[in-house]
């Protein structure tokens, strides 16, 4: 991919935040082998989170023997959700970017075509307003009005797997999702930690303003999206094969066994995942750890 920089309006500058991990960072690189191959110029930033720097170095070392744009940050929070935001620290020329796409580790594309952006505001794949009732319930009072209706949906319920928008614009959302973080979670620590995240994003983004991205993008198991539609396949934790995918990754036999049993509903995207991850492993700095 041609080398530009961060402020060139014809590129869009794609980031993903990994723990040192063997298998995010395989799941990163089949994202990265993944990448439509269009008249879009891309850029791939991957961002190891620093817990411990002699193991951190050897990811960054291991992510740029693989070819990967590769940096490290330190979390500035316990709560590992809120480290999506850490691609500022690693890649702080970013913030001037005009279009920047976050995406989770564990989602490849399956098409030749790209993800739209919105040079106005924030873009992200809606989830169902009626999710988080139990939290909105706890913490309306909270919460933006305009934002919740009589049955405490959440207006603005959104998916953070993958959300794109300028370089300053999703500095201004990292702001206001910190600042609901603080609000929310103090409010209900029996709720679980991903839905209290999930919560706190969606009201940052309703603040913001944002527009939908077509469920196709970014397609889990539970999307009511079929197999021929996917354009972005996101295993995520939803359901136990993708649970035991992703993190089985170095492992042959898990990724055969969770394929063969997705591939009933998913066919058509479980030909693409194993192709990736055929290519993937073929890699020497990766093959060494597959077993």
């Amino acid at each position: 991919m041609e080398r530009t920089t961060m402020a060139d309006s014809r590129v869009t500058q794609v980031v993903n935040v990994i723990e040192p991990n063997l298998n995010q960072l395989w799941g990163s690189m089949m994202q990265y082998l993944s990448l439509p191959d269009t008249n879009v110029e891309l850029q791939y930033h991957l961002v190891i989170v620093d817990r411990s720097p002699p193991l951190t170095q050897r990811f960054v070392h291991l992510a740029q023997q693989l070819g990967l744009n590769c940096a490290a940050a330190e979390p500035q929070t316990d709560n590992p959700f809120l480290n999506r935001w850490l691609f500022f620290d690693a890649f702080p020329s970013l913030v001037g970017a005009p279009r920047v796409v976050f995406v989770d580790w564990d989602i490849i594309w399956t098409c030749d075509l790209w993800l739209p952006t919105n040079d106005e505001g924030v873009l992200a794949r809606r989830n169902p307003v009626d999710m988080y009732r139990s939290l909105v319930n706890a913490v309306h009072t909270r919460l933006p009005t305009h934002l919740i209706n009589e049955q405490m949906d959440i207006q603005s319920s959104v998916n953070a797997g993958t959300f794109s928008g300028s370089g300053s614009t999703l500095l201004e959302l990292r702001d206001r999702n910190l600042h609901w973080v603080a609000e929310i979670f103090p409010s209900v620590p029996w709720a679980h930690l991903a839905a209290k995240d999930q919560l706190a994003f969606s009201v940052a983004i309703g603040e913001m303003g944002w527009q939908r991205l077509d469920d196709a993008w970014n397609v889990t198991p539970l999307s009511p999206v079929s197999d021929a539609d996917v354009l972005g396949w996101h295993y995520n934790d939803s359901v136990e094969e993708t649970r035991q995918l992703k993190r089985g990754l170095t492992q042959q036999s898990v990724v055969t066994d969770a394929v063969q049993r997705l591939s009933v509903k998913w066919p058509q995207t479980m030909i693409r995942f194993e192709a990736l991850y055929e290519q993937a492993a073929r890699l020497p700095p990766l093959r060494s750890f597959a077993h």
